[in-house]
């Protein structure tokens, strides 16, 4: 079972690549769960280096915009490792 990441608000979350440890975006959490959506983590966008890629789920997302990001997504470079996952999360 992996160890999913459990931010608080205020907390900055960084996405990385990991096939090339590059960072990829960066995320202040505003509400650790969405009321309505439990499954969902509320944040603003601080970076995102997606934002032309064609396939990406945070294409578009600009500096400064609110996004979503799935609870089940926010795993830590091991297990991403051991989940074959594309993306893992540090909390800074």
């Amino acid at each position: 079972m992996p160890f999913l990441l459990q931010p608080k608000p205020g907390d900055i979350l960084e996405r990385y690549c990991f096939f090339h440890d590059e960072l990829v975006g960066v995320f202040m959490v505003i509400t650790p769960r969405v009321p309505d959506r439990r499954d969902l983590v509320g944040v603003w966008c601080l970076y995102n280096s997606h934002i032309d890629h064609q396939f990406s789920a945070f294409k578009g997302l600009v500096s400064g915009r609110h996004a979503h990001l799935h609870r089940v997504n926010l795993v830590d470079k091991d297990d991403a490792r051991n989940m074959n996952k594309a993306h893992y999360y540090l909390i800074r």
